[in-house]
């Protein structure tokens, strides 16, 4: 039983992680009550870091008609579709060209610095991709131990 949730629960974060590149779950568009959180402050965020956004949109965390004229804009500049909606095409190309963090190694060494290892862990642009890798990687954990202990609760004493 613990196996078959364990799976499940992957096959739905895989799901859940191809629609839309994270850290979009959904496509934001102007609505009645319009969209609001945490998603729709990221998109702002990424479309004022756009020079074809060149009017001042506000951070406010609603996508409203501000926000969908400020995605226009971008998609317009970037031969996208114009449809004013932050689609799967729209925020990839917004992900890939602003949510780099701009990290560049200073090239030092490890004895420079006092250290015996350097490491370099490369990561993803997209940070927010992480997340779905780790909670894949968490249900493969659980479904690893409930292989290992199956009869957890039948425990005998020593």
């Amino acid at each position: 039983m613990n196996l078959l949730i364990s799976v499940f629960m992957a096959v739905l974060c895989t799901a859940m992680c191809a629609e839309m590149p994270l850290p979009f779950t959904r496509e934001l568009v102007v609505s009645s009550p319009m969209m609001s959180g945490s998603d729709v402050t990221i998109a702002q965020n990424l479309l004022i870091r756009d020079s074809s956004v060149d009017y001042g949109l506000s951070c406010d965390g609603v996508y409203g008609d501000d926000s969908a004229k400020a995605t226009f804009a971008f998609q317009q500049a970037h031969s996208l579709t114009e449809t004013g909606v932050l689609d799967s095409a729209t925020a990839n190309l917004l992900l890939e060209l602003h949510s780099n963090d701009q990290y560049k190694d200073t090239g030092f060494t490890a004895a420079s610095m006092g250290y015996l290892y350097k490491l370099h862990i490369p990561v993803h642009y997209n940070r927010s991709i992480g997340r779905c890798g780790l909670i894949i990687v968490l249900c493969a954990s659980f479904m690893l131990f409930s292989l290992m202990f199956p009869h957890r609760n039948n425990r005998h004493p020593l």
